[in-house]
């Protein structure tokens, strides 16, 4: 068995490790963007590159995002806008095409065509404030030239492997990424825990032992004397996650606050099947199967919906997160209206469009709910425009025709036309 792991792991990083080309071609680009955007800064800030590029735990994509970070200097302090304003003008003045995103703190996205790569890479220049301490952090991304600082520190080649193996496994299994459509593992959390169990398969024999009964807490710098003093002093909101690993470079932070109990289950389910059955396939992006979700429904005599869902949107997390946020709206909908959800899932696509398959039945009845019978009017109204009316905890019901799924979608129309997205049935 051990034999087999270590066959195929050699063969991921082989596949998921970036050429040493690629990383030529890629740092000379960003260096070099780096030199220019220090020298139109001056005294005012200090880019430098953050992320995966610089750990060195950068994996193989289609196109490769980068995190730039400029340090603004002190006198900045509590005047996020003023920052991201400056920033504003030192890009502008580099003549490069780019988007302001809109957050707690505005950063921005620019494209840079690199010609030993098949298409440009994305870099993302985020304005962070100078501090000493992380304490004096007044906005997360601050505290990123620690965290760069930190894991750096740590890493030699293998290690870096390791990570990489980690991040291929979680974005394979879709819990990589801190987002709110994911809301899985944040880059540096999985660099943490790798650096923590001292190898990819080490985290992973560990993970697949957890339980979401019991809160995993990892404090690796032992900064708390046990876990009741951590979960006695964090607050509630970041004691929410299934996981409280404490932040090695700040004691009052869980580095997985945003991890959600549902993708904690997708990944220890995940590594509990890779250990008891190691395999490739693991690393590969599973796509959702239309021809399992009509077997399924074939099996449970039920109804398959395939929709379409487009947003006009610059951003793509924030489409993403969107689109998700849809796919919930619309099962909610359904369910609310009566009808029968046995299985859905969806699909995030890299042109803002989002595929969403729904197996369903529709109700046998369907229950509207009218006014209190004390409101008369209103009662007598209800009653002339049902005929099978009964009362429940002074209120009035009526049983009516079942929705068809297009009666459904009329009824939604006005709040899908709202949340500006466009759908089609396939």
């Amino acid at each position: 068995m051990e034999s087999k792991i270590n066959s195929i792991l050699k063969e991921q990083i082989e596949a998921i490790k970036p050429s040493p080309r690629e990383i030529e071609a890629i740092k000379n680009a960003t260096n070099s963007l780096i030199k220019e955007l220090n020298k139109k800064l001056k005294d005012k800030g200090t880019a430098f590159i953050g992320g995966s590029l610089t750990k060195n735990t950068l994996i193989r994509k289609e196109r490769y995002d980068i995190d730039f970070f400029v340090r603004f200097s002190p006198q900045f302090r509590d005047k996020s806008e003023e920052m991201s304003n400056e920033l504003e003008k030192v890009i502008k003045s580099l003549k490069i095409k780019f988007q302001r995103i809109h957050g707690s703190r505005d950063y921005f996205n620019l494209f840079v065509k690199i010609p030993e790569l098949k298409s440009a890479i994305l870099i993302e220049i985020v304005p962070v404030l100078k501090i000493a301490k992380p304490k004096e952090a007044q906005n997360i991304t601050d505290l990123s030239f620690f965290h760069v600082s930190y894991v750096k520190r740590r890493l030699n080649e293998k290690l870096a492997d390791e990570i990489r193996l980690s991040k291929s496994f979680c974005y394979s299994q879709n819990c990589y990424g801190a987002e709110s459509h994911i809301r899985g593992f944040s880059g540096y959390a999985l660099e943490l825990l790798t650096i923590h169990y001292k190898s990819f398969i080490k985290l992973i024999k560990a993970a697949s032992t957890w339980n979401s009964e019991s809160k995993i807490v990892i404090d690796s710098e032992k900064f708390y004397k046990n876990k009741s003093e951590i979960l006695g002093n964090l607050n509630e909101a970041k004691l929410s996650s299934p996981i409280v690993f404490i932040d090695p470079t700040f004691k009052e932070r869980n580095v997985c606050a945003s991890l959600s109990y549902k993708t904690f289950e997708r990944f220890v389910n995940a590594c509990k099947k890779f250990v008891s059955n190691p395999s490739s396939r693991f690393f590969l992006v599973k796509k959702m199967d239309l021809d399992e979700f009509k077997r399924f429904a074939g099996k449970n005599k039920a109804k398959l919906l395939c929709i379409n869902a487009k947003i006009e949107e610059n951003v793509e997390s924030i489409a993403a997160s969107k689109l998700f946020k849809f796919f919930n709206f619309l099962i909610s909908e359904m369910k609310r209206h009566e009808f029968k959800v046995l299985k859905a899932d969806w699909e995030f696509l890299p042109i803002n469009m989002a595929k969403i398959y729904i197996v369903f039945k529709a109700a046998k009845k369907l229950i509207v709910k009218g006014p209190p019978i004390k409101l008369e009017n209103f009662a007598k109204k209800f009653k002339q425009k049902y005929k099978k009316v009964f009362v429940r905890d002074k209120r009035l019901f009526a049983y009516s025709k079942c929705l068809t799924e297009k009666e459904f979608f009329k009824i939604i129309e006005k709040q899908i036309k709202a949340k500006e997205i466009a759908i089609s049935f396939s």
